[in-house]
């Protein structure tokens, strides 16, 4: 497995893009079913956080545009050659690119303290998890992939865009509405979790065709690293629910602190996984594509 320059530099925008995007889209989430339950400074803080990470997520989108026509190339040059440009934007990605500008835009609704707009920013939220399946492998393999995919990316942005609204709120006094919130975060989570596993488990049946190509490609060897970041993932997730939860509720100050370094490791493992899905959908390509 050989990484070019042009293969870096579509993996950095690739990260970039998963997580801003995915963030952006899980605290607006974050916000459309907790709201009742947040001050409204802390509703102002995270809606500034989540249409700056929104902005920032349509940059790195409407830049991979380009990385992709130079790559196509070979040289600078062609990234801002009409041709490939045209070509890229009338591809699967150019379709992704759009549909996840749309879902962007709409997530910049939430400034306005309206349910509207939190109608709006969730509808957006749904647009930026489907517009990955009009990207990567899940294209060539048809439709069931890419609806896999779709749900999959829902999950995904539901646990990790509430993890930045969720280590802002252990900052506050009020360990009870904290505890509840953490609470009905991870009941809703069990649910949301088990599609999100569901899928991805799906989708690596399509996609590996047999078990053995765990370990027989660099495509399934750099799957088993990914799996074993999210078994990490969920063993905090399961800390957080049965032990930190219950400490908080019943008034045990130290838990908000520990349940902040504790979504900081999550952050932390939730970057590497995202890291290695981009090696993995840049470089490598499933068996079921041999």
């Amino acid at each position: 497995m050989v990484v070019g320059s042009w293969d870096a530099a579509g993996i950095i925008d690739k990260v970039l893009i998963y997580a801003l995007s995915l963030m952006s889209a899980g605290s607006s989430i974050f916000l459309f079913v907790f709201s009742r339950y947040i001050q409204e400074s802390e509703r102002r803080s995270i809606v500034r956080m989540t249409c700056g990470l929104a902005a920032l997520a349509l940059v790195v989108t409407v830049l991979r545009v380009p990385i992709i026509a130079g790559a196509l190339g070979g040289d600078m040059a062609s990234m801002w050659d009409m041709s490939l440009l045209q070509f890229v934007l009338q591809s699967s990605e150019g379709h992704a690119v759009a549909l996840r500008s749309v879902g962007l835009a709409l997530i910049f609704s939430l400034s306005a303290d309206l349910s509207a707009a939190r109608i709006a920013g969730l509808v957006g939220s749904l647009l930026v998890a489907v517009s990955f399946a009009f990207t990567g492998h899940s294209v060539e393999l048809g439709f069931l992939p890419r609806l896999l995919v779709a749900v999959h990316l829902v999950g995904v942005s539901y646990w990790v865009g509430a993890f930045y609204p969720l280590r802002g709120l252990t900052r506050g006094a009020d360990l009870r509405r904290i505890a509840t919130i953490m609470k009905r975060f991870g009941d809703i989570a069990l649910f949301v979790v088990g599609a999100l596993i569901l899928a991805g488990a799906l989708l690596l049946w399509i996609v590996l065709e047999t078990p053995l190509a765990l370990f027989a490609s660099d495509y399934g060897r750099l799957l088993a690293v990914k799996l074993l970041f999210v078994v990490g993932l969920l063993s905090l997730a399961a800390a957080n629910k049965l032990i930190l939860t219950p400490a908080l509720l019943t008034g045990d100050i130290s838990a908000s602190a520990r349940l902040r370094i504790s979504i900081d490791a999550e952050l932390a493992l939730g970057a590497i996984i995202l890291t290695v899905t981009a090696v993995l959908t840049t470089v490598s390509g499933p068996p079921a594509l041999d």
